[in-house]
């Protein structure tokens, strides 16, 4: 029996796609607008993030969200590690990023990255650099998951398949491990050089973390005795406190655990092994399933007749009723239901079925009215026999009347759902707009300020003492969906010759911190004092909020005047992809073939490969999150598809998978709704 499992997790992990975006310093939150049921269908990733910023080890952006398909960095994952883990910040921060020859670039991060190396999960490139800003693969983070799980003698209990071919030959060991840890389900092909995403790394750490404690944990031979003893759910929980892996559950989990263990106790119910009550504390979900199987098996244990020649119709319907509680439950669940128990049910279903056969009128409209409900061939073939040991009468007629009926539903055809499909247009060139010219005659910053501005990080402090320079800066904001190219001019006028200064770009990355992204070098100046500006193209920024400083370097000059100037500022708004006119709409149920007296619904909807987001179809319109839009669509067949307004979505084909169903039959047939998200034509070409 394996210990460990997480398919359900990392396949739906592979799923999520990998979007880049720059590294921004994070502002604290507690609830994100991209991490719910809409944007991140798999709860068990959602969970993963709000676990992470409740242990204080990962937080979000300012603007509210987690940005979960952004890449994480080198730097980023010493940091969270270091802090999700409490590794102790060695005292010799400098020795040990002495092995790094990038280390100038940590800045205050670098007691992290320290931590981190000093525990042996990091270890620098075939460079000797540590890669701050790196984004890391999933083969890299497999050994940084192999470094720390190992050094904390954590092994698997068997060796699993999976396919090493694509994976660099350093970091096998570790993609092996974590295979063998059922970290990973993707072992036919792991992907190993795709980069980590934020909701990933939360998901695989988190996972990895439930491991560590799961194998940490452990329950003796005399918790399991006290367990099988408790006289009530109070006792139950004393006993568990004590372990650390129930410690350290939230409420809601240690409920179930809680509720299960004392559900199966109360039913008479015990626990043979430790490996069997560990598995219930190490998997909660686990715990659920083996309370449902103890409610059923209570309900079958209740069974009885007062005479087992001509059992009433109630007891009748407790055995019946008994056997759909058993078929409801999952796979999982019907294991913990004991064999004894199954034989319990079938010799009350042999008495009622030898009580059917015998010609009581009650007992045969009970097993017709069964055949309505469930359409089943077997309980038409019990309700017929039962049907016809009836005497000749209106009873016996009206009965084969509606048995006819049943019949004709059961052989009647169910729906033929075909094939179909949309085209959805996007419009990707965006809206170029010219921005005007900023002019300023600065005097530069110098001084302390300019030793200020060498700093790859600026805090709340440090910024406050720029404030006032205004005109030695230019501030602006790039909208979401935007990008902007800037340029700038310098010219240094001056007395007594040249003079050398510096252009420091910086992104607002926090609400009271700054972090360098660019810096450019230069002089002015000369024997008549004026020089012609000189130029720099600053480049494309994507959205957010940043600063271009001038600085100037102190010496004997006298500046006179320095005119700084921001020019060639073109701004392209890419938020108009999706327009009204890029909505579709449609019916599902149009030119259908829809089965016995052409009554059908649509009964499900999901996005292909996204099992976990299937909803069932109400009379009002659902909404079904798809990977690149959304579906409203009612059981009447009527759709609205509207795409998103991102250019990443242009040129992909949503596929949403569709259920139609009879209403008279239940029978129900799948197919596909197809839609191609395609660029619009140039009316000029």
């Amino acid at each position: 029996m394996r210990t460990y499992s997480a398919a359900a997790i990392t396949t739906a992990m592979a799923a999520s796609s990998v979007a880049y975006a720059p590294f921004v310093a994070e502002a604290q939150t507690t609830e994100f607008s991209d991490v719910n049921p809409e944007k991140i269908p798999v709860k068990g990733m959602r969970d993963a993030v709000y676990e992470m910023v409740e242990q204080g080890a990962i937080v979000g952006y300012p603007d509210g969200t987690f940005r979960p398909r952004n890449p994480i960095y080198r730097g980023q994952m010493a940091t969270i590690l270091t802090k999700a883990l409490d590794l102790p910040v060695p005292e010799d921060i400098g020795q040990v990023n002495n092995q790094y020859t990038d280390a100038e670039s940590f800045g205050e991060n670098a007691k992290f990255v320290a931590a981190a190396t000093k525990a042996g999960i990091f270890k620098g490139n075939s460079n000797n650099e540590f890669g701050y800003w790196d984004t890391v693969t999933r083969e890299q983070f497999a050994s940084v998951l192999y470094n720390y799980m190992t050094s904390l003698d954590i092994q698997p209990t068997e060796k699993t398949y999976i396919n090493l071919k694509n994976v660099s030959p350093t970091h096998r060991p570790s993609v092996q491990y974590i295979s063998d840890m059922d970290l990973t389900s993707q072992r036919e092909n792991y992907r190993a050089y795709e980069d980590v995403s934020r909701i990933q790394f939360a998901t695989f750490f988190v996972l990895a973390q439930d491991t560590i404690k799961a194998a940490q944990a452990g329950v003796t031979d005399e918790v399991r005795k006290s367990i099988n003893e408790a006289d009530s759910k109070e006792e139950v929980n004393q006993i568990l406190i004590q372990l650390p892996a129930f410690d350290d559950l939230n409420e809601a989990d240690r409920n179930v655990i809680i509720d299960a263990l004392w559900g199966i106790i109360d039913g008479g119910g015990s626990f043979d092994s430790n490996e069997e009550l560990n598995d219930i504390i190490q998997d909660p979900s686990d715990a659920e399933n083996r309370y449902a199987a103890q409610q059923v098996t209570e309900e079958i244990n209740k069974l009885s007749f007062e005479d087992a020649s001509n059992p009433s119709n109630a007891e009748i319907v407790a055995v019946e009723n008994a056997r759909a509680s058993y078929e409801a439950l999952t796979a999982e669940q019907q294991q913990y239901v004991e064999e004894e128990t199954l034989n319990s049910l079938k010799a009350a279903e042999d008495i009622v079925d030898q009580a059917t056969n015998s010609g009581d009128e009650n007992k045969a409209k009970n097993l017709v009215k069964q055949a309505e409900e469930t359409l089943e061939q077997a309980d038409y073939e019990r309700a017929k026999a039962a049907v016809e040991k009836l005497p000749a009468g209106n009873v016996k007629d009206d009965l084969t009347q509606r048995l006819e009926k049943v019949q004709q539903a059961i052989t009647s055809e169910g729906p033929e759902a075909s094939f179909q499909k949309k085209t959805v247009t996007l419009y990707t060139e965006p809206v170029v707009t010219t921005l005007p010219d900023r002019q300023k005659t600065s005097g530069g910053l110098v001084g302390l300020n300019l030793g200020i501005l060498d700093l790859g990080v600026l805090s709340g402090n440090q910024i406050s003492a720029l404030a006032d320079n205004e005109n030695n800066k230019f501030d602006f904001t790039v909208e979401p969906g935007n990008e902007r190219d800037v340029k700038v001019s310098v010219a240094i006028h001056t007395i007594l010759g040249g003079k050398a200064y510096t252009l420091n770009v910086y992104e607002r990355t926090g609400e009271d911190e700054l972090t360098r992204i660019d810096q450019k070098k230069g002089s002015g100046g000369g024997a008549l004092g004026i020089t012609a500006p000189k130029e720099y193209d600053l480049g494309t920024f994507d959205e957010g909020e940043y600063t271009v400083f001038l600085g100037l370097e102190e010496g004997l000059t006298v500046v006179e005047a320095v005119p700084f100037k921001m020019y060639d500022i073109f701004n392209r708004d890419y938020t108009q992809i999706s327009t009204e006119e890029s909505v579709v709409t449609g019916n599902l149920l149009n030119n259908q073939q829809l089965g016995a007296k052409n009554e059908a619904i649509i009964s499900e909807v999901k996005p292909t490969g996204q099992e976990e987001a299937e909803k069932d179809i109400g009379d009002s319109k659902t909404k079904i999150m798809g990977e690149s839009g959304e579906l409203y669509i009612s059981q009447d067949g009527s759709y609205r598809y509207v795409p998103d307004n991102s250019q990443e979505v242009v040129g992909e084909t949503e596929v949403f998978d569709y259920e139609i169903k009879n209403t008279y039959n239940n029978k129900a047939s799948t197919n596909e709704l197809h839609i191609d998200l395609v660029e619009a034509q140039n009316s000029e070409e």
